[in-house]
């Protein structure tokens, strides 16, 4: 049965989405500027030649740089097995892996999921109904329309596994690194990309860094949920969180996140140390 989704709960639900996906990820979306909480879950599945990531991004015919950013597409560019897609006219949004699928209002924009009020569906496992009954369910229905979408769509990027067959009867296979197929990224976006092939599979790429502050920063982020607050050590709650936090009053309590680069600090920051070294 399909669920209804709102506020945090579907923030919740897309965050699962990232990290129980294991053979492919799709994410359809207008504008995308990923979360630091959606990168963490998706830079173990870089390496993995098994795992496919999808992408489909729409609007700002002009100036693509609108709808997704640099720091992303050098992030999605760095996976062994990437497509990267554009629709001009694409406005729905839909992310799904090969267990679940999210049919929502909200951009995978961060400045969406900290700010603005959303709503969306999370529908069953995909034909899991068709299966069954041999109905043609709407689970079915949306999957087959997006994936006709996705297939219809401007090829701008691909990066493929290479694979080397040996053995008898040619049935061990070893992957060998990544290939680039299409790359049409400085067509689209006036600029290249560093992209990374792969020559040796073993190698564990990490997502671009942030870049040191020179100046003093004006974006924050919550120390206890990771939301984007404004820069302020002395203040680097959100108020849910601070109003949490002040029934105790703990400055040393351990707290999840970093207030200057909002990655996770596995409990190395507090109240009364907001900031990793």
């Amino acid at each position: 049965m399909a669920q209804f989704l709102y506020g945090s709960s579907l923030n919740a639900a897309l965050v699962d989405l990232f990290k129980n996906a294991e053979e492919y990820l799709v994410l359809i979306s207008p504008f995308i500027k990923l979360h630091e909480r959606d990168k963490d879950e998706l830079k173990s599945k870089i390496p993995d030649p098994n795992f496919q990531l999808k992408i489909l991004f729409g609007k700002n015919e002009e100036d693509k740089s609108k709808s997704i950013g640099d720091k992303d597409i050098e992030f999605f560019t760095s996976f062994s097995n990437v497509e990267i897609r554009y629709e001009k006219r694409l406005h729905a949004k839909f992310y799904y892996n090969e267990k679940s699928s999210i049919l929502a209002s909200m951009n995978l924009y961060d400045y969406s999921q900290n700010n603005n009020i959303e709503a969306g569906i999370a529908l069953e496992p995909i034909g899991q109904l068709k299966k069954l009954t041999g109905q043609d369910d709407l689970d079915s229905q949306t999957f087959n329309y997006f994936e006709s979408l996705f297939k219809s769509s401007d090829l701008i990027f691909q990066k493929v596994p290479k694979v080397e067959i040996s053995g008898l009867l040619g049935l061990s296979k070893k992957y060998v690194g990544s290939e680039i197929k299409v790359d049409k990224l400085k067509d689209y976006f006036n600029k290249s990309f560093n992209k990374k092939t792969y020559s040796n599979p073993s190698e564990i790429s990490k997502s671009p860094e942030r870049k040191e502050f020179k100046a003093k920063p004006t974006t924050g982020y919550c120390i206890r949920t990771g939301v984007e607050i404004p820069f302020n050590p002395l203040k680097p709650m959100c108020t849910d969180a601070y109003h949490e936090w002040a029934k105790y009053k703990n400055m040393n309590y351990k707290e999840v996140y970093d207030h200057l680069t909002g990655k996770k600090s596995f409990g190395k920051t507090s109240m009364r140390k907001p900031i990793l070294e």
